[in-house]
């Protein structure tokens, strides 16, 4: 036993038990990025791995007692992220980056003289 806690135990994780970054919100997680193989299944969340370096991973519960090591970025648990990009107007550098690279930015809102 090491810190009073068996290896067994220390091993398993609990489900809905907090992780080291709060509460797991909840007990299920979805694929959502289309190009996972597993896009769209939903699986029963076992624990949850929040690095500070590197991607965090989540493990879930598959079939036959197996259990799966998925990125968190291919899930629902992956932190939203926001597409707008600012631009001070009357910046002539900033005025032609946006000119020249406007096509390929990945935002969902802009406006544009």
């Amino acid at each position: 036993m090491a810190g009073g806690i068996s290896p067994e135990f220390a091993s398993k994780g609990l489900r809905g038990a907090p992780d080291r970054q709060g509460d797991v919100s909840s007990d299920i997680v979805e694929i959502t990025d289309p190009t996972h193989p597993l896009f769209g299944r939903r699986f029963d969340i076992v624990s949850v791995d929040t690095v500070t370096c590197g991607e965090s991973r989540v493990r879930v519960k598959y079939r036959f007692g197996l259990t799966l090591v998925l990125p968190i970025s291919v899930t629902d648990l992956a932190p939203a992220t926001l597409n707008i990009l600012m631009v001070g107007m009357g910046m002539p550098r900033q005025e032609i980056w946006l000119a020249r690279n406007y096509d390929a930015l990945p935002i969902c809102v802009a406006c544009r003289p």
